[in-house]
């Protein structure tokens, strides 16, 4: 289930990094989106790791939208408007599958 989870992942934010930066290069903006995903990944290990998400669950969302966007500003080298739209688009993604998954 979680490798399902991980390309739905990349390929939500391979599409919103498309769609925002108007992108033709669809292999650069594929390695863009994995980068981003395997960034978000070690992100949520490492707060896990920190035990963050149990003791302070506010500060582990906190830290993991921050290096969304980091990481999305970083790789993708895109405006502040365009980042903030990729990660707004992506953690409301986020929240459909997380409601759809406890459905499920």
């Amino acid at each position: 289930m979680q490798v399902i989870k991980i390309f739905l992942e990349v390929g939500v934010l391979w599409f919103l990094i498309a769609l925002f930066t108007r992108s033709t290069d669809s292999n650069r903006s594929l390695r863009e989106a994995v980068i981003v995903v395997f960034g978000m990944l070690f992100v949520r290990a490492a707060t896990l790791l920190l035990q963050l998400r149990g003791s302070l669950p506010p500060l582990a969302l906190i830290i993991e939208v921050a290096a969304l966007y980091l990481l999305v500003d970083k790789v993708c080298g895109c405006s502040l408007k365009t980042t903030v739209k990729i990660c707004g688009w992506y953690i409301g993604a986020s929240i459909v599958f997380a409601i759809v998954g406890s459905l499920l």
